[in-house]
């Protein structure tokens, strides 16, 4: 534990051993002293009769924009115009959002223009959609430029009058799956085509698969070739489950190829004309008898599937171990 925190725990104990009268005559000046401007905001917060302004001096001295808008969020005494032009001046994106959203009175085009000038994508996307009159166009072009597909992506889908078609190219410039896929299945006036085309040739068989699964203008046909030569069992069997209008034979051919247990068992027990032997021949393959009796038992033999000398070997030792050794 840092050395201020536990200057801060000491102090508490003292409180509720002594009471806060006790604190203040006896420590306040160490603490002052020590000029740490969260051990002034602690010792205000946590103490009964502090002195505040010199502890707000010396927060102001400071000049961590942290302590000041913790200053003007928890005290009404507070300087609202010095702790903000503290803020403003440390051109901290974080903390100038916080100010323009939480305190009353300050100037929020000057809170606006040191996150603008901060080109942090993510609070410009926040002070645009959390403080009252804000200038989304000039925040939104910040994003735009930024090239950040996440925030491009929320900026469009949250703030009203946006320029849709900006911040899609600059999602679609990203080749991002994930945001591609999501700012053409939720913001409307999205290019559907440009952000199909990214996640198409991005190869990523979850994106593809709902890409394919969401968007009703999509090419199936084009997603279920690239999920199909992925090779992915669990978003073949997905494509083939989800999917409507397509023919499943290829993906299922990769699923029986993928040889794995659970998607293979999904597979036969969720898709309509699943060819059941293939699917049985991976579990008599693998030969793990559990296995076996669960595929048997929840889905059934293939009507026309003989067993074959290798179950029967297995099935001969599972009765044998099922019956009780004589005791001699």
């Amino acid at each position: 534990m840092e050395k201020k925190h536990k200057i801060v725990n000491l102090i508490e104990r003292l409180k509720e051993e002594y009471g806060d009268k006790y604190v203040v005559d006896n420590f306040e000046q160490l603490i002052l002293a020590t000029k740490n401007d969260y051990l002034s905001y602690k010792f205000l917060k946590n103490i009964k009769g502090a002195n505040f302004k010199e502890h707000e001096k010396i927060i102001l001295d400071n000049k961590n924009p942290a302590y000041n808008y913790y200053l003007l969020e928890d005290f009404e005494d507070a300087d609202i115009e010095k702790h903000a032009q503290v803020i403003i001046d440390s051109k901290n994106p974080r903390y100038n959002y916080y100010c323009a959203k939480d305190i009353e009175g300050v100037d929020v085009g000057a809170h606006e223009q040191a996150v603008i000038e901060s080109r942090n994508a993510k609070y410009c996307y926040f002070f645009a959609k959390d403080v009252e009159g804000a200038n989304k166009a000039r925040l939104g072009q910040i994003i735009i430029k930024s090239g950040d597909p996440k925030y491009n992506y929320l900026f469009a889908r949250s703030i009203k009058y946006t320029n849709v078609k900006e911040h899609g190219k600059a999602v679609a410039n990203s080749k991002n799956a994930k945001y591609n896929y999501l700012f053409a299945a939720s913001v409307l006036g999205a290019d559907i085509d440009s952000h199909e085309k990214v996640v198409m040739e991005s190869l990523d068989p979850e994106y593809c698969y709902k890409f394919a699964r969401g968007i009703p203008e999509s090419d199936i046909n084009k997603f279920k070739k690239v999920i199909t030569e992925s090779k992915d069992p669990e978003f073949c069997y997905r494509f083939a489950k989800d999917v409507p209008g397509i023919d499943r034979k290829d993906l299922e051919k990769a699923v029986v190829e993928s040889e794995n247990l659970p998607y293979n068992y999904l597979y036969a027990k969720d898709i309509d004309d699943a060819d059941l032997k293939c699917h049985y021949q991976v579990f008599l393959e693998n030969g793990n008898v559990a296995d076996l009796n669960q595929f048997e038992t929840y889905i059934g033999l293939p009507m026309d599937y003989g067993l074959s000398p290798k179950r029967v070997k297995t099935l001969i030792k599972e009765i044998n171990e099922a019956i009780p050794k004589k005791v001699k």
